[in-house]
């Protein structure tokens, strides 16, 4: 008999991964607006304007814009993508989030 934690476990070998993709979005959105005019560039923000649009620690606005988080804080995420489309950005999904094979995922990160 197979208990709910167990079908709840994440099997390395065949599962997938979601990984936090904000870091990647910006820095596409740099070389995009360093495409542009200089009068119809946006400017993109830092690290430390994210943080402080966001109320959270700048290690901690790093450390998600770099993958470097193994719990995703969806309403820190939210927050971000709110801020992002006030200053004019319209991040989507696909933006924020990837889906890869959990042993790459794995393998990449040691």
């Amino acid at each position: 008999m197979t208990s709910e934690n167990d079908t709840n476990k994440v099997n390395l070998e065949s599962d997938i991964a979601i990984v936090i993709r904000l870091g990647d979005y910006l820095k596409r959105l740099e070389g995009q607006e360093a495409d542009k005019l200089p009068s119809e560039r946006r400017k993109i923000p830092s690290v430390a304007e994210l943080a402080d649009a966001t109320g959270v620690h700048r290690a901690t606005m790093y450390n998600l814009l770099a993958s470097n988080v193994k719990n995703a804080n969806l309403t820190l995420l939210s927050a971000v993508v709110n801020d992002l489309k006030r200053r004019g950005f319209n991040p989507q999904l696909e933006d924020v989030f990837a889906m890869y094979p959990a042993r790459e995922v794995r393998e990449s990160s040691l």
